[in-house]
């Protein structure tokens, strides 16, 4: 008797992928997927009870593919876990509306013709929305996929099958919004009796008794993170640093807290005691939608302890106000720089002023944005001020008005010397004494600027000879160069105060310093120096108050100082002592009229590179009841090296020279390689017709070098002594 041995089939293999991860990591080659079928499955966690699990879908799907389909390799599972079957927007276009990333990304396989053959166990787990349903069944049919439902192909032809599918479209989307309106009505019911809703507390509570009550230790932090914003005034990144440096971690367990967890956290009433609900009751719809309809229900539910005082809650919120301001005024600043962005407001509403620099346009001026304001709701306070003032204008009167009265007060004169120049020498009466002091401190910080840089040797020289570990090697190196520059500075300052020792001259020494401070603020220019300028009017300056008279058709500028410098005086009080009496902190400047005085001026000379010694004349002239014309006078100093002795070289000499350069330093090669290949190209010495050995071949390189760096020096043009006068035509 003959037996014969029956043929296995092989089972396919499974691949089961949960995330992308997954399948680019199980992936390796896209073309299986053709001769594989993909089972789809999903699951909610949106506190909804399916009626099988992940599990049960797939193996219906491994069943069907068992009994009907032949010759398969593969069967991909695609397990789409915690995903509900409605993840769209009705309102964007459908590619992105779903947010189910595996079923996007079969979506995007099936259009590149990988995937040909997709199980399903119902339309459910593909979506409950009529609209998403009808999307997908028309990437199926475009590109000839083999649907299958269950236990059935789906025949996308039949008039039938149509019919059916998109019934169960419909009842799956009229379920699914049955769900939606059954738990809204749930939780509308709890927070009428105060009761608690579900999901987690915000930072800083915990619920105890369905009720929010302030956490022990996230409390504390939550009110040291408001003193520091609200009271301190500290910046976002400031307390991102010590929440780091404390090692608390945010509300999500990361390491940094994100600026904008922060900025929201400072902004919710919870924290006060009012925890506000907006709950949407139509399902898919915006909140403005919802708000339009009558379907938004609020509440604002009262906590028994709050966390944060009213004090500190005002604050807070003011300075909330104040940096949105600010960042609309320094989002209009990302393109263009404006020199009095943030200093500059209009009198009529008390308002930012903005900048709008169009050059295409010709348009350069600061205006009020009230009307904007309004129309975007930021305020309800009217303005009277509609007239925009030139901004080339108004930034050189500020700037000129700013240094001259800087220059010529006698409070930051004598601020500077206290800061900066007279030396703290407890006995003042021995100077000799002072200076010995100062000598031997200066002979001791340069003998352990000496000894440190020995050991910085010494411990790269052991880093060398591998007796001292990389890491640790990068430690002690990155602690001596703290050390020797600590040390340097020192030197810099004690070498200082000798000098003034020395000279036995306090008051002229630091009357020059300042003088040539003074100089060098006079010569800084809104081309080069813009952020220099705008450094130095944000520290003398609090703000500045445009205001417009509408009969005179003119501005004028109330300019607040940070300190009372306007106008202060010294009285002298006995030999070499003064007295310095306050001056005033803010200045209102004579009438005039923006558009005038730009139109006198000239568009062109204002657009022009400017500082303080250009304009400071115009400051002086009454600039509203006369007709000017301007008078300029200038010294340009130019300083060039290429007037004489730039082509000494004769043919032969340049012909060599050049050769020797291209040889060494396009191609790398060495002196005597290079004497070499001159010798093959047959050049000699110009002279006295020498072979060019390679001594002589260093030299002419080298002293060719010296007279290119000397020829293409570049020095930058120097225009001084320059003014200009308002003559009146009259």
């Amino acid at each position: 008797m003959v037996t014969t041995k029956r043929k296995i089939k092989d089972k396919p293999k499974q691949i089961i992928i949960r995330t992308i991860d997954d399948y680019n990591r199980l992936i390796k080659d896209v073309g299986i997927l053709k001769d594989s079928v993909s089972i789809y499955t999903r699951v909610s966690t949106k506190g909804q009870i399916d009626n099988f699990s992940i599990k049960d879908q797939y193996e219906k799907g491994l069943k069907y593919i068992d009994s009907n389909l032949q010759d398969i390799k593969h069967i991909i599972i695609w397990r789409e876990e915690g995903k509900s079957g409605d993840d769209f927007k009705v309102d964007e276009d459908m590619t992105e509306t779903l947010s189910r990333e595996l079923l996007r990304h079969i979506i995007g396989l099936i259009e590149e013709g990988f995937i040909t053959k997709l199980w399903i166990n119902d339309m459910s787990r593909l979506s409950r929305n009529d609209s998403v349903s009808n999307y997908l069944k028309l990437k199926f049919h475009s590109n000839s996929v083999l649907l299958i439902i269950d236990n059935n192909i789906y025949d996308f032809d039949n008039l039938n099958d149509k019919l059916m599918y998109g019934i169960f479209s419909v009842f799956n989307e009229y379920e699914n919004n049955l769900r939606y309106s059954k738990s809204v009505s749930g939780k509308i019911s709890k927070l009428k009796i105060n009761g608690w809703i579900g999901g987690k507390p915000n930072y800083g509570f915990e619920i105890i008794n369905g009720r929010l009550y302030p956490h022990q230790k996230e409390s504390v932090i939550v009110q040291q993170i408001f003193k520091w914003y609200g009271i301190e005034e500290k910046s976002i990144k400031y307390i991102q640093d010590e929440l780091l440096r404390l090692g608390i971690k945010s509300p999500r367990g990361k390491q940094i807290w994100n600026s904008t967890s922060l900025r929201n956290l400072l902004r919710n009433e919870v924290y006060i005691g009012n925890q506000v609900f907006e709950i949407r009751q139509l399902k898919g719809k915006s909140k403005k939608y919802c708000e339009e309809k009558g379907k938004l229900f609020k509440k604002t539910v009262k906590l028994e302890d709050r966390i944060i005082d009213d004090f500190t809650w005002e604050n807070t919120t003011n300075r909330h106000k104040r940096y949105q301001k600010t960042q609309r005024q320094i989002s209009n600043q990302t393109k263009n720089k404006y020199l009095l962005s943030g200093l500059l407001f209009c009198g009529g509403c008390e308002g930012y002023m903005y900048g709008n620099n169009q050059p295409s346009q010709m348009r350069f001026s600061y205006y009020c944005n009230n009307k904007g304001d309004k129309w975007n709701r930021r305020t309800d306070v009217d303005c009277s001020n509609s007239k925009s003032v030139n901004l080339k204008l108004i930034e050189r009167l500020i700037w000129c008005s700013t240094v001259d009265i800087w220059s010529n007060s006698y409070t930051i004169k004598e601020q500077f010397k206290k800061d900066f120049l007279i030396p703290k020498i407890k006995e003042k009466k021995d100077v000799n004494q002072g200076l010995s002091n100062k000598l031997k401190s200066q002979s001791y910080l340069l003998g352990e600027l000496s000894s440190l840089e020995k050991r910085k040797i010494q411990l790269y020289s052991d880093y060398m000879m591998l007796r001292v570990q990389e890491n640790k090697y990068n430690e002690i190196d990155k602690g001596i160069d703290k050390e020797i520059e600590l040390r340097k500075k020192k030197i810099i300052v004690i070498e200082k105060e000798i000098k003034l020792l020395k000279k036995q001259d306090f008051w002229f020494d630091w009357l020059d310093d300042f003088e040539e401070q003074l100089k060098t603020i006079q010569n800084w220019t809104d081309t080069d120096d813009f952020d220099k300028m705008k450094e130095f009017l944000r520290k003398v300056i609090d703000r500045i108050d445009v205001i417009w008279d509408k009969k005179t058709d003119t501005h004028q500028l109330n300019i607040k100082y940070k300190w009372n410098i306007y106008k202060d005086k010294r009285t002298k009080n006995g030999k070499w002592k003064f007295n310095i009496k306050k001056g005033k902190s803010e200045r209102l400047s004579d009438k005039f009229s923006s558009y005038r005085l730009s139109r006198e001026i000239g568009q062109k000379e204002l657009m022009s590179p400017y500082s303080y010694s250009t304009v400071i004349e115009f400051l002086k002239g009454n600039m509203t009841k006369q007709d000017f014309y301007i008078m300029f006078s200038f010294t340009i100093t130019i300083i060039t090296s290429k007037l004489t002795k730039t082509s000494h070289y004769s043919k032969k000499q340049k012909e060599i020279y050049d050769t020797i350069k291209n040889l060494k330093e396009n191609e790398g090669l060495s002196y005597r390689r290079i004497s070499n290949r001159l010798k093959e190209f047959g050049m000699r010495s110009v002279r006295s017709n020498k072979e060019l050995k390679y001594n002589y071949v260093y030299s002419i390189y080298k002293k060719g070098k010296v007279r290119e760096n000397r020829i293409n020096r570049s020095f930058k043009d120097k225009i001084s002594d320059l003014n200009f006068h308002l003559i009146s035509s009259n």
